[in-house]
């Protein structure tokens, strides 16, 4: 190396190597990719991923859904991914199924709802945004709603137990909840 390619040139020292990139773990669905993920500090370990709803409100609406680790110690979540093939299935009845748990229950709140709409129609104003499958066998459904109709809440929590028994939980505008068991 001559004198000049000396004094231009960067040291070799400065030279540090890029450290490898992490490869990310995913696996790809009919529906979707997955893309695992490891929180600890939150306990949440399973894998995430995003489909189009149904009947989408707009271009910006997308249902995720959250497949728990067969454990915190492994990448695997088999029994979840099975809850949410068989979901998937039937996710026409199931998407129904959920909305209308949700707008029969508001009906009966009149904090909830301004009565002078039908139970389809607030059916038709909500979307499901996202679902998460559990490795106790519990399913979890959120539900949005677009205000119309009169119906007055933010978004509404479902739990489907392994043991049979649902919960909701109805979070208002601002912020408050109700959680009764349907």
């Amino acid at each position: 190396m001559g004198f000049f390619s000396k004094l231009f040139s960067k040291d070799d020292e400065e030279k540090k190597p890029e450290p490898p990139k992490e490869e990310r773990i995913f696996f790809d669905d009919d529906f979707t990719r997955f893309y695992y993920f490891a929180n600890p500090n939150t306990n949440e370990f399973g894998y995430e991923g995003e489909l189009k709803p149904l009947n989408p409100q707009n271009d910006y609406d997308a249902l995720v859904v959250y497949l728990e680790a067969d454990t915190p110690e492994t990448t695997e979540a088999t029994r979840c991914y099975a809850m949410f093939k068989e979901t998937m299935a039937d996710m026409e009845r199931f998407d129904y199924d959920m909305k209308r748990l949700t707008a029969a229950y508001c009906i009966k709140k009149p904090e909830y709802f301004n009565g002078k709409s039908t139970e389809q129609q607030l059916i038709d104003s909500m979307n499901i945004c996202w679902m998460g499958f559990f490795r106790n066998g519990n399913i979890a459904v959120s539900i949005d709603s677009h205000g119309e109709h009169g119906l007055y809440m933010d978004n509404a929590h479902l739990i489907l137990k392994a043991d049979g028994s649902k919960q909701i939980e109805i979070e208002g505008f601002y912020g408050e909840k109700q959680t009764d068991t349907l």
